[in-house]
């Protein structure tokens, strides 16, 4: 039976016997052990692959993981999911690279691993957080957090103004402080009501509801978003 050298597991304690050639050791499972019609003990048995003149190791054949499978120590881990990983493998990665990690877990020291989740889903899926639970359930987030609808309700809570504040005071200063910065604003109308921020006014949509302005500033070279705020 073929044998991949490459491969080599450790030789089994119990229950072998070894065959020695001109050119290998070869070893043997014994399957049976019994005596033959003579009376004399005797026994069935299994090649299992052959010694590694190196390292003493066994090299195995097909037989060997078809007879060790049976035992608890040589049995595969059985896999309870199988979750996609790359792309917030990819976000981690670019979080590291601008220096974002480091500054919310200086900001947010208690929260920030349940925030950089929160905005690895809300890149993934959208904004709709009842979903997260569903989308942990097949993707691995940062920190393999899973949050519940009551913690992401607290981790927005905690996400107060001053804390904001302080976190852009301190992100835009570790931005390139020789490039432009640009700035927009527009409009968002809401059907959303005890938003004080929610105002009539003119509606270029053509809607017919209040809405709000958000502004952003971002860096002209980099493209990356330094602050933003909302207004009436």
């Amino acid at each position: 039976m073929a044998l991949d050298i490459s491969k080599k597991v450790p030789l089994p304690q119990r229950g072998i016997i070894k065959y020695k050639s001109k050119d290998a050791i070869y070893v043997y499972y014994i399957t049976r052990v019994y005596r033959n019609e003579k009376g004399k003990p005797t026994n069935d048995r299994v090649s299992i692959g052959k010694i590694d003149d190196e390292t003493g190791m066994l090299i195995p054949n097909r037989n060997y993981y078809e007879v060790y499978a049976r035992d608890e120590q040589f049995k595969q881990p059985e896999i309870e999911s199988i979750k996609s990983c790359g792309v917030t493998y990819l976000i981690d990665g670019l979080l590291n690279e601008l220096g974002l990690t480091g500054i919310m877990k200086k900001k947010f020291p208690k929260y920030a691993d349940q925030i950089i989740a929160l905005a690895e889903y809300m890149l993934c899926e959208g904004n709709v957080m009842s979903y997260y639970e569903d989308w942990y359930d097949e993707v691995y987030p940062h920190g393999n957090i899973k949050l519940s609808s009551g913690d992401i309700s607290r981790i927005f809570q905690a996400i107060d103004y001053k804390s904001k504040m302080d976190f852009f005071r301190t992100w835009i200063y570790a931005r390139n402080q020789s490039e432009y910065i640009a700035y927009d604003v527009t409009s968002i109308s809401s059907y959303a009501t005890g938003i004080d921020a929610l105002e009539w006014g003119y509606n270029r949509d053509k809607e017919s509801l209040p809405q709000l302005n958000f502004a952003m500033y971002y860096g002209q070279q980099s493209m990356l978003p330094l602050y933003y705020c909302v207004y009436p």
